[in-house]
C-alpha cells in the first residue's frame, strides 16, 4: 500500500535514505503506465530498509525531481555520456530500447522506462533486476533481465528519458 504525499516529503526521503546508505529506489510512472493506477502521472518512492511505499500523483511529469534523485540512486555519472565501467556497450535488448524511444521522440510520443530492483513492488523477477521499456503506441514492454544492476544500459536510456520534454 502506497501513501499519498506532497513531492517534498519525497525528496527528504530519498536525500536521508541515500545519506545513509539504505536501500530505496523510485520511479516515474505515467498516465498510461501499466503499474499506474490512475489516469495521472505519479511519482512512486520505495524505502525497501522500511517496507514503506510513498507517492506522489500530479498532472505533469515531475522531471526535475527524477533528475536530481537518479545520481543519488545509481552514481553521480548516470546522466553523463562516459562509460561508467568500460564494458563494450549496451546489451541487445537495450539498442532495442534506444532505438525505439528515438523513434518514439522524433515522432513526439512520450514514452517511460523503469529498472525494477531485487525487492521492488513491481519487480516479478525478485533477486534479479528488470530494465522494461513501455512502448505507448505498441502497448508493448521490452525487457532486460540481469542478475547486476545495468547500469551502463540505464545511462543510455536515463539520458533520452530526461531529454524529453
Amino acid at each position: 500500500m502506497m501513501k499519498e504525499v506532497p513531492l517534498e516529503t519525497i525528496r527528504k526521503a530519498a536525500h536521508m535514505l541515500a545519506n545513509r546508505g539504505a536501500r530505496w529506489h523510485f520511479h516515474i510512472l505515467t498516465p498510461n503506465c501499466a503499474f499506474n493506477v490512475r489516469p495521472q502521472y505519479a511519482f512512486v518512492f520505495e524505502d525497501l530498509e522500511n517496507n514503506s511505499n510513498l507517492v506522489h500523483y500530479s498532472d505533469k511529469l515531475e522531471h526535475n525531481l527524477g533528475q536530481e534523485l537518479a545520481p543519488l540512486l545509481h552514481g553521480s555519472k548516470i546522466l553523463q555520456k562516459e562509460q561508467i565501467d568500460g564494458k563494450p556497450g549496451p546489451s541487445e535488448d537495450t539498442k532495442r530500447i534506444v532505438e525505439r524511444a528515438k523513434e518514439l521522440r522524433t515522432q513526439g510520443i512520450e514514452w517511460h522506462h523503469h529498472l525494477l530492483f531485487p525487492g521492488c513492488q513491481y519487480n516479478k523477477n525478485t533477486p534479479l533486476y528488470t530494465l522494461v521499456f513501455e512502448d505507448p503506441e505498441e502497448k508493448t514492454m521490452i525487457q532486460n533481465i540481469t542478475d547486476k544492476e545495468p547500469t551502463n544500459d540505464l545511462k543510455l536510456i536515463e539520458r533520452l528519458f530526461y531529454a524529453q520534454q
